[in-house]
């Protein structure tokens, strides 16, 4: 009878397994549509069916870490890691997660509070940060290749570490190998423009907005949800002068940057406020523009109005 039982058990296991894993697909199609909380749904009834499945917890991490939840996230990328201890797109997304972590730390510092507690935060800022580099370093030397479930290039999320951190040659050097893995996304050059001019090489910067312009232009026009597409199409057309252009296509950012990801809109603000330090000034007040458009935004978002 035990023998029986437990043949039973593994049959049923089997079967499970197999339905959790044919919902991979579907919460994949969701994702890609931006319906992020039915991605969740499906995500966490896969898990439910296979609990240890590291593929299905670094997915569910994704999608976390896109809506903000970042303990959640933490904890997928975690249980993915402990089943499958080399495991690159976890020990990256993990990583991700680390940096986020890391940055609102360092937000939370406030010129208002004891030196004490100042330095609490800085200590577990740069923990996290440090924490976040080692992954992000141990996932690329696995898989050098390695992207995210947007097809983008992890060397990215560690050129955004060393550019938070002001170590703007190794920024400079991770974006150019986001271009060599992805070269038709304008992700790794926009990042390099941004660098460029945070180094005062005015011309180089100039000379990559160009050609960020031009194949974000083509991802805008490939695919009509793609968010991040039309965000560089837009700080780089206000770079290269195109203010229309830019002005034209902000509502379109809008309305497809998902309500359920803190993240987007606030990015691309980022980028056209570092903008309008290094432009010059009649190139300024059509970006002050898109930045009060895109704070007013932020800011219905926050309160539902």
């Amino acid at each position: 009878l035990d023998l029986e039982n437990s043949a039973q058990n593994d049959r049923q296991r089997t079967s499970d397994a197999l339905l959790a894993n044919a919902l991979i697909p579907l919460g994949e199609r969701q994702y890609r549509t931006a319906d992020y909380r039915g991605a969740l749904s499906t995500y966490n009834r896969a898990l439910d069916l296979d609990p240890e499945n590291p593929v299905i917890n670094q997915r569910l991490g994704y999608v976390y870490t896109q809506t903000g939840e970042l303990d959640e996230a933490k904890r997928c990328y975690e249980k993915a890691i402990a089943r499958e201890n080399n495991f690159a797109p976890a020990l990256a997304g993990l990583g991700f997660v680390q940096r986020r972590l890391g940055e609102q730390a360092g937000k939370g510092i406030k010129d208002d509070m004891s030196s004490e507690q100042q330095n609490a935060l800085i200590f577990e800022r740069d923990q996290l940060l440090n924490d976040s580099e080692k992954l992000l370093l141990e996932a690329l030397k696995l898989s050098p290749k390695l992207v995210d479930d947007d097809g983008e290039s992890y060397w990215g999320i560690l050129g955004g570490l060393y550019k938070r951190r002001g170590q703007n040659a190794q920024a400079i050097e991770a974006y150019k190998r986001v271009t060599e893995v992805t070269p038709q996304s304008s992700y790794g050059y926009v990042n390099l423009a941004l660098l460029y001019q945070k180094v005062s090489d005015r011309q180089h910067a100039l000379d990559t907005y160009v050609k960020v312009e031009q194949i974000a232009s083509k991802e805008a026009e490939a695919e009509a949800g793609n968010f991040w597409g039309y965000s560089d199409l837009i700080s780089s057309s206000f770079a290269i002068g195109k203010h229309e252009q830019a002005l034209e296509k902000l509502p379109i950012a809008i309305s497809i940057a998902p309500l359920d990801s803190p993240f987007m809109l606030e990015g691309l603000c980022d980028t056209l406020l570092d903008l309008l330090d290094f432009l010059e000034e009649e190139k300024l007040p059509p970006i002050q523009v898109a930045v009060e458009i895109l704070n007013t935004e932020m800011n219905r978002r926050k309160t539902g109005a």
